[in-house]
């Protein structure tokens, strides 16, 4: 049925949309993690998690990045929590500097 109703380079086209996404300040981080969830499988419903999780942290802001590495996710779930405690750091942060 995709292959009647998607044009043959509906790949390239997710791919592309994969690749340009990036987390934005109106998106919640688990929002972004989950949309680029979604767009990678749409991509390819047998792509592995590990390529999934590369193209999330690409999409991640700057800032994160660091974070993400020190914590070394190896499954959604555990990129997930980590980005859960940059988001509660920061905001400490944030509360102690007011």
């Amino acid at each position: 049925m995709l292959k009647v109703l998607l044009k043959p380079d509906y790949r390239s086209q997710y791919h592309k949309r994969m690749i340009s996404q990036k987390q934005d300040g109106d998106r919640t981080l688990s929002s972004f993690v989950f949309k680029m969830e979604r767009l990678c499988k749409r991509m390819d419903r047998n792509i592995t998690e590990s390529i999934i999780l590369s193209s999330i942290r690409k999409g991640l802001d700057d800032r994160l990045t660091s974070w993400i590495s020190a914590h070394d996710p190896k499954t959604i779930d555990e990129l997930l929590e980590a980005l859960q405690r940059a988001e509660r750091s920061t905001r400490e942060s944030r509360e102690m500097n007011d």
